[in-house]
């Protein structure tokens, strides 16, 4: 993640932020009422993010879907707005496309630039957003992936390494091998 763009002497809210128009296409966060700039994903990040999304669709069940560079923003907090990698909501969609979301689970994958803040900023985030039952931490460099799930009133986390190994999401019963996420990146151990 690169520097701030815009500096605010006040923070900008979310409603100002989704009103903003931005720079170009760079992508941009919200965070503590500060514009951020987000660099471009590298190939090997866009190859994981497809395969995964990918996956993930074609094994949900309507109302439920897949939502690529997913909008969130932590409950109570009117100064943060994420761009997750991938969420899935089953939530339908409205007209305006600017609805809030209620995502069950949220997907970064981690970069070398970004894991950082996606493991400690983020991650905490999410975690207080009522709905979110699931969050995934897929690496881009190693066959990894950090599974958070929500248990009662905690989270318990399970390391899944080894393209055999199974990912099941249990908030939507669905199953994936790490070997489809890392699909096409064979070198990747």
């Amino acid at each position: 993640m690169s520097a701030h763009v815009k500096s605010e002497p006040n923070p900008m809210t979310i409603e100002a932020f989704l009103a903003w128009e931005g720079e170009g296409d760079t992508r941009h966060e919200l965070v503590d009422g500060q514009i951020v700039a987000m660099s471009p994903p590298s190939r090997v990040h866009s190859r994981v993010t497809a395969n995964l999304a990918a996956r993930l669709e074609n094994r949900l069940r309507p109302p439920c879907m897949v939502l690529v560079e997913a909008g969130i923003h932590p409950p109570e907090r009117d100064d943060i707005y994420y761009q997750a990698d991938l969420a899935i909501d089953c939530t339908p969609l409205t007209p305006d496309g600017r609805e809030g979301t209620n995502p069950l689970v949220i997907v970064e994958i981690l970069s070398p630039t970004t894991k950082s803040h996606d493991r400690g900023v983020k991650l905490a985030d999410y975690r207080t957003i009522p709905s979110v039952q699931a969050i995934l931490l897929v690496s881009s460099v190693a066959c990894h992936v950090e599974y958070w799930r929500r248990d009662g009133a905690g989270w318990r986390v399970l390391d899944l390494i080894g393209r055999h190994t199974r990912l099941r999401l249990d908030p939507l019963e669905l199953e994936v091998t790490l070997d489809e996420i890392y699909a096409g990146l064979d070198w990747l151990g």
